[in-house]
C-alpha cells in the first residue's frame, strides 16, 4: 500500500506475468485501475465489505480483465473503457485470451507457472461506460483524465489522477520499449498521438503501470 492524492493505493499483482491492479478504497466503495487475476484482491474487497466497485481499463488485454467475471458474481460493478475497447475487451480473439498459452510459451515462467497458464480459457466481458479522450471521470474526491494513447492497442488510453500520478497501462514502462506487434498494435499511432503526449508531460508525474513497479515519468522507456 502506498499514498497518492491523498488517499491509499492498494496494488494486487498477477503470479506469472507480472501485471498490477490499483485499488482505492472510501467506505464501501472501491475504484479499480484494471483488474489482474488475484485471489488477494478477491479477499481483500470481500474482507472490506466493499459493495459496489467501479473497473477503469487502461485497455482490453485479457491478462488485464481476468478478474472481471469472477468479481461481477460477488460485487455490483460498473466496467469503463475507451470507446474503442467495448468490442476488444468482449472478443476472445481481440482480448488475446484466446492466444493466451500461445503468448505465453514464450517466456520463462517456472512449470507451476505455466500451470497457471494452461488454465486461461478464452472469454469477453462487457462495458458498461465508455470514455473518450480528454474527458475526465470523477469518484469521489478523485478526478480522472483520460488521454487516448494507441499503439500497443487500439484501445489504450492513460488515466492521469490529479495532474500528478499517471496509469499508463502497458504503453509505457520502465526500462521496456511498449510492444506494438500485437493485433491492434500500431507503431505509426504511437509515434504519431502517444509519443507526443508522454513528451508534453511534466517530469514530476508519478507512472503506476500495468506491468512493474512505479517509476518517475523521466525513467519510462519510449521509442
Amino acid at each position: 500500500m502506498i499514498k497518492a492524492a491523498g488517499n491509499s493505493i492498494y496494488i494486487f499483482k498477477t503470479k506469472v506475468i507480472d501485471a498490477n491492479t490499483y485499488c482505492f478504497i472510501q467506505g464501501n466503495d472501491a475504484l479499480l485501475v484494471d483488474a489482474v487475476q488475484s485471489d488477494e484482491l478477491q479477499d481483500f474487497l470481500l474482507n472490506r465489505e466493499i459493495d459496489r466497485i467501479v473497473i477503469l481499463l487502461t485497455h482490453g488485454h485479457y491478462d488485464h480483465i481476468m478478474s472481471v467475471p469472477s468479481l461481477k458474481n460477488l460485487f455490483d460493478i460498473v466496467v469503463i473503457c475507451s470507446d474503442s475497447g467495448k468490442d476488444i475487451i468482449g472478443n476472445p480473439k481481440k482480448n488475446l485470451s484466446v492466444v493466451a498459452n500461445h503468448i505465453n510459451f514464450f517466456r520463462k515462467n517456472s512449470k507451476q507457472e505455466k500451470e497457471e497458464l494452461d488454465k486461461i480459457v478464452p472469454f469477453g466481458i462487457t462495458c458498461d461506460l465508455t470514455l473518450n479522450d480528454g474527458e475526465v471521470y470523477r469518484w469521489k474526491n478523485l478526478e480522472f483524465k483520460i488521454f487516448y494513447t494507441p499503439g500497443h492497442s487500439v484501445d489504450s488510453v492513460f488515466y492521469m489522477l490529479n495532474d500528478n500520478y499517471l496509469f499508463s497501462g502497458d504503453t509505457l514502462l520502465k526500462g521496456k520499449k511498449p510492444i506494438l506487434r500485437f493485433p491492434g498494435g500500431c507503431t505509426q499511432d504511437y509515434i504519431r498521438y502517444t509519443k507526443p503526449i508522454i513528451q508534453s508531460l511534466s517530469h514530476t508525474v508519478e507512472v503506476f503501470p500495468g506491468h512493474g513497479e512505479r517509476f518517475m515519468i523521466s525513467e519510462g522507456t519510449v521509442l
